[in-house]
Parts: C-alpha cells; sequence; structure tokens
C-alpha cells in the first residue's frame, strides 16, 4: 500500500522516494555499542547490495500527536510522558521497539531498516560523515555536544536543523530512532542519529549503529516512518 495523504489522513505526511532499483547498502559501517541493560560492543558485517523496491522515507520523526492519533485510533494509552510533558510537534520517545513497530503497522508502514536509514542520512549515498558533510556543526542539529539541553525539540524548527535535498531532517539528533533489525541473538535492536542529549561527536555519523535494549523506553529514543512502494 502506497503511504499518501489520501491514504492515511492522520498522517498529514509527505513521504519521499528515495531511490529505485539497488538500494545501496555497501560500505563500512561502526557498530558503537549496546545500551538500554548493558551488553558487550560486537562488530557486525556490512551488508551487501541487494535489488529493492522503491523506499520511502518521512520527512521527520514522529511527533506526540502523530502518536496521540495511533493511540485514539486503536484504544491504548499513551506512554508515560517525559518530564517537560507531551509536547504535539516533538518527536514521540518512551516507545519500546514493539510500540514504534505497532505504529508503523497501523500506519500502513514499517519501521526502516539500517541500510534505508543510513542511505538517508547520507543523502541518497553520498560519500561524507554527517548528514550535512565531513565537519561536525552543532547548528546542523538538536543535540548536547555545545549547549546543554534538556529536551527534545519541535520536528520543524528556525534553529539547529539541517534538512537534505531529499527533504529529510533529523537524521542526526533530536531522538535517536529505531530501525528494523535486531543484533546477534535478538537482544538488542539497531537506533541510529543520536539525541538531543548526546554529546560524543561519533554518534551522529552516518556510519554510526547503537545497539537498544528494545522492551526498554526512553527519552531519547523514539522512531521514524519507512515504506516500500
Amino acid at each position: 500500500m502506497g503511504l499518501d495523504k489520501q491514504v492515511l489522513p492522520l498522517q498529514r505526511r509527505e513521504f519521499l522516494r528515495l531511490t529505485s532499483g539497488l538500494l545501496l547498502v555497501g560500505g563500512t559501517s561502526t557498530f558503537i555499542g549496546c545500551g538500554g541493560g548493558g551488553g558487550s560492543s560486537t562488530p557486525t558485517p556490512t551488508p551487501s547490495p541487494t535489488p529493492t523496491p522503491s523506499r520511502v522515507l518521512a520527512p521527520t520523526p514522529v511527533t506526540v500527536a502523530e502518536y496521540r492519533a495511533f493511540c485514539t485510533a486503536t484504544g491504548r494509552g499513551m506512554p508515560p510522558p517525559p518530564s517537560w510533558g507531551w509536547i504535539d510537534d516533538h518527536p514521540i520517545v518512551n516507545v519500546t521497539w514493539s510500540e514504534a513497530n505497532d505504529y508503523c503497522t497501523w500506519a500502513g508502514g514499517r519501521l526502516p531498516t539500517v541500510a534505508e536509514f543510513e542511505y538517508g542520512m547520507t543523502d541518497g549515498g553520498k560519500s561524507i560523515e554527517f548528514p550535512w558533510g565531513d565537519m561536525f556543526d552543532d547548528s546542523k542539529l538538536w543535540c548536547g555536544s555545545v549547549t546543554e539541553r534538556d529536551r527534545t525539540a519541535p520536528v520543524k524548527r528556525s534553529n539547529n536543523i539541517f534538512q537534505n535535498s531529499l527533504g529529510l531532517s533529523d537524521m542526526a539528533g533530536n531522538v535517536w530512532q529505531w530501525c528494523s533489525e535486531s543484533i546477534g541473538d535478538g537482544k538488542y535492536r539497531y537506533v541510529k542519529g543520536g539525541s538531543w542529549n548526546s554529546d560524543v561527536v561519533s554518534l551522529f555519523r552516518c556510519t554510526g549503529r547503537y545497539g537498544y535494549n528494545p522492551e526498554v523506553v526512553s527519552t531519547n529514543v523514539g522512531f521514524r516512518l519507512s515504506s516500500s512502494y
């Protein structure tokens, strides 16, 4: 099912076609570590290029307002709020991997693969260190590397944000974002992008990956909707 405003009126999004035919998923990826309950850092093999259908990613992470619409439609409660409360245009946080996956299924899509996320993060497969280029730039993302933050930020804002030529923003910073794949025996799931309180520059690299306990919620972790045509 195509993701569009007619099929998903509650989403109110325009989904972006990233590529068709061969999705580039090669290159060098860095596995940073495991979080949300500990675990050992282990390298993982880099996938090989795989023929895929056309892919789309949502321009921004799923917002509180969008997740609330899902909860209302399905009769479930909202997650526990963060210390700053629920703000409609901020990314949803405090959701487990399964809850994020349930939302995506309800919306007619799915969570992105690591390869899809990295393809979007590199602005369509460019050889760059960060979504905006090779040098870290604190003005391009919402994070704690220079200025201490105490919460997430609106997904549409005028400062500390970068939108690439595909129309994707917050691919680094604001919230870590769940990906579909598990690590090893499935104890951890991949998240990518770094968050509002991350202060280690390497976490925002396009090749950076992190493992997180899928059953643990965090005010640092949200997600983005993806689909295939």
